[in-house]
């Protein structure tokens, strides 16, 4: 395979965390004084940094901060250890495999910069993939991925009910929602057919303005029957998040895998686009079990197959996620 492969750098344990040194210096430095290499950096690859459609390697011993929105890859084999920078990062590649550490924040430090990974079709997958496919995100051989972007709450019930044609509607706790967020009205306590999809106008207090009025009308009340009270109200779910996944869609999606000895970790993700005829949008191994894949406070939306199947299994690691998948037209 023709590669560009980052320099080894010296080896220390991949759950040490980024110590960002003051403006200006070089290099940043992981904690006991080891090394790692900027992706901007010329040197980190031997003095010439990756084009657009050229498959990188970074080998075990190395470290690497993505610091820059490199151009489109065919691939990117991560076998040591690859950290996004915490600014306005991109990074888009027909394939990614992790041998290694990928990460982005980490739990006790989340990502609050934006950063995305785009899954696209730049050319047709080699062997070195391993009957993977192509346009996918893998962890295998002992590769981990741990993905951590800002917490917010991700889901909150109607204080009152809404009218159609409503703009305003009141919920039942003060959020850290923004203007430009994408929220869906109805997670539960409507029919599924009527959820809907609005962007955040304004935030105020536990009071949210819809950037377009609802369609349908969203209960918002308790209700008592023979002494019980039940709990119908309609939920408003997160759709927004700082660090997104996707699959491009002119390429027909993309998808996540958890190989054996692979690990997924992702806590405030969004993931959209993604799926295709043969995979979910996340593919588990059936070698794989429940401490392989944890998913928490994550939004999956718009993907091209339903993610329900994943939230049928044994897996005690998925917690306050929001699930959209509008049904198509007609």
């Amino acid at each position: 395979m023709n590669a560009i492969y980052a320099l080894p750098c010296p080896s220390a344990p991949c759950a040490d965390i980024l110590a960002h040194p003051k403006p200006g210096t070089s290099p940043l430095v992981m904690k006991r004084g080891r090394a790692i290499a900027a992706w901007s950096d010329p040197a980190t690859w031997g003095d010439r940094l990756p084009r657009a459609g050229d498959s990188v390697v970074i080998p075990p011993g190395g470290r690497v901060l993505m610091d820059v929105s490199p151009p489109p890859l065919k691939g990117l084999q991560i076998d040591g250890l690859l950290w996004f920078d915490d600014g306005e990062v991109s990074l888009t590649a027909q394939w990614i495999m992790v041998r290694g550490e990928f990460r982005i924040g980490a739990p006790e430090r989340p990502a609050v910069g934006r950063a995305e990974i785009t899954l696209a079709s730049l050319s047709r997958p080699g062997r070195h993939t391993g009957g993977t496919g192509t346009r996918f995100l893998t962890a295998l051989d002992g590769g981990r991925v741990l993905f951590c972007g800002e917490w917010r709450q991700s889901r909150a019930k109607l204080a009152a009910s809404a009218e159609a044609g409503a703009r305003d509607i009141l919920v039942d706790q003060v959020l850290e929602w923004r203007p430009g967020d994408r929220v869906v009205v109805g997670l539960s306590g409507s029919p599924a057919h009527l959820a809907e999809e609005r962007g955040l106008e304004s935030v105020e207090g536990n009071v949210l303005r819809l950037d377009e009025p609802l369609a349908h009308a969203h209960w918002g009340g308790l209700q008592t029957y023979r002494g019980a009270t039940t709990d119908w109200r309609t939920e408003v779910g997160l759709l927004t998040r700082n660090v997104v996944i996707r699959g491009e869609a002119a390429a027909g999606g993309g998808y996540l895998m958890v190989m054996p000895r692979g690990r997924l970790h992702l806590e405030s993700v969004e993931l959209t686009g993604l799926g295709h005829q043969e995979h979910l949008p996340v593919h588990l191994d059936p070698a794989v079990g429940p401490e392989a894949f944890a998913m928490t406070g994550s939004s999956l939306h718009h993907n091209r197959r339903p993610v329900s199947m994943l939230f049928q299994g044994d897996w005690h690691g998925l917690r306050h996620n929001v699930v959209y998948d509008p049904a198509p037209p007609g």
